[in-house]
């Protein structure tokens, strides 16, 4: 269980009501990053590690940082990479980082590189003395069949090839899933698995992922796309290997705005192969009206070759959340996710759903963003660390700060 919350800046402060909040780090912008997008990462020694949408160096382009715990209950910040406005490099990173068994991370850019600016795949490899040395592995470039603005971060198998979408590129245009197999020799060789057909307007095909991809046991790769499907209000998709580079992609869910629409993040698996995830709005009527507050829904496996059943388990209302995030799962099975809008004061704020064991679900609030000393607007889901702490990145540090994140301490 989670009750306690505590926030990454640079100052300790109590919240002025139950919860406890303590600022870890403030991000400032230049020369330091700002606007932390993506979810933080955790490695086995306990250190967080995350990146700027914005800021870093005298470019503005984006930040890798590691926050690192300093034996006194607190974390130390360093700036492990700036990214550069320069041809060739990544510009924007907005997923979450990958790392790999040898201490490297993979992450995504949404602009930068050498392929027309459109967006990079990048890795970071630890260097004697405690430094970082970047590279791009792979640019994507638009006008080729090969999708762009990657999206979500990336995911690996077991033989180390990464998997990954782009928001938009492909052979229609709204995007793709991609692959990138390193080639021996230190290179990486990228092919596009699938592009997607469907569009705002058109369906049933999805159109422009947003979220990472997940796999399943069987090897399938799952993910949402923000628009397209039967309703055009977005789509939960399966990309299954068909023999050699062959992959078949089919549409599992479409949502029809009353169950939810656009979602954008990540799905997660459940103990027992149940798909949960978020919706990001929730409406009675089709894109582009579908607006309001969200929803977190859950895909069943199915029993025929017919869709996935899909359920929602909680409807978010302006007073309890607006624009829900990523979620996961804790041990007990609960869930435990962000909502970027909404709550008393209007700044988001951190929920917790607990299966009551009938088929429902019990919402709470384990913290309410004000917006002053505890700030708001988180853009990411959270995680929980080794130490049994959610912890989290939010938009707005207060009034008069840009951005931080957060964690809670157990019972």
């Amino acid at each position: 269980m989670h009750k306690n919350i505590l926030v990454l800046a640079l100052l300790l402060a109590a919240a002025p009501y139950a919860c406890a909040d303590g600022v870890l780090h403030a991000f400032r912008g230049s020369p330091d990053g700002r606007y932390p997008t993506a979810p933080l990462v955790a490695d086995s020694s306990g250190n967080l590690y995350g990146t700027t949408c914005q800021g870093g160096g005298v470019n503005n382009v984006g930040t890798v940082f590691e926050l690192s715990p300093n034996g006194t209950g607190g974390y130390a910040y360093k700036e492990i990479y700036a990214f550069q406005y320069a041809v060739g490099d990544a510009e924007n990173p907005n997923g979450a980082l990958l790392p790999d068994n040898s201490g490297n991370l993979f992450g995504t850019a949404m602009f930068g590189g050498s392929g027309g600016g459109v967006g990079a795949i990048f890795e970071l490899t630890p260097t004697a003395g405690g430094g970082w040395s970047e590279k791009v592995i792979y640019s994507f470039s638009s006008g080729t069949g090969d999708g762009f603005y990657p999206s979500g971060g990336v995911i690996s198998d077991s033989a180390g090839n990464l998997y990954g979408v782009t928001q938009n590129g492909g052979m229609a245009g709204t995007g793709t899933v991609f692959e990138l197999s390193p080639d021996g020799s230190g290179g990486w060789n990228e092919s596009v698995l699938y592009s997607f057909t469907g569009s705002r307007n058109a369906g049933p095909d999805g159109a422009a992922p947003l979220g990472g991809l997940v796999f399943d046991h069987a090897g399938n790769l799952f993910g949402t796309t923000y628009l397209g499907g039967v309703h055009r209000d977005g789509a939960v998709f399966e990309l299954s290997p068909a023999g050699g580079s062959a992959w078949t992609e089919k549409i599992i869910h479409s949502f029809n705005g009353s169950d939810g629409c656009n979602p954008e993040s990540s799905l997660v698996w459940d103990s027992v192969g149940n798909l949960y995830g978020t919706a990001s709005n929730q409406g009675a009527d089709i894109s582009p009206n579908c607006t309001n507050s969200g929803t977190v829904f859950k895909l069943t496996p199915p029993t025929t070759t017919v869709g996935w059943p899909e359920t929602t388990i909680h409807q978010f209302l302006a007073h309890d959340g607006n624009y829900p995030n990523g979620i996961v799962f804790d041990s007990a099975g609960d869930i435990y996710g962000t909502t970027y809008l909404g709550g008393q004061y209007g700044y988001g704020g951190v929920f917790k759903l607990t299966p009551t064991g009938i088929g429902t679900w019990t919402e709470t609030a384990v913290h309410i963003f004000t917006g002053q000393l505890d700030g708001g607007y988180p853009l990411a889901g959270v995680i929980i660390g080794a130490d049994g702490e959610l912890y989290g990145t939010r938009a707005l540090l207060a009034h008069t700060g840009p951005d931080s994140s957060f964690s809670s301490m157990p019972d």
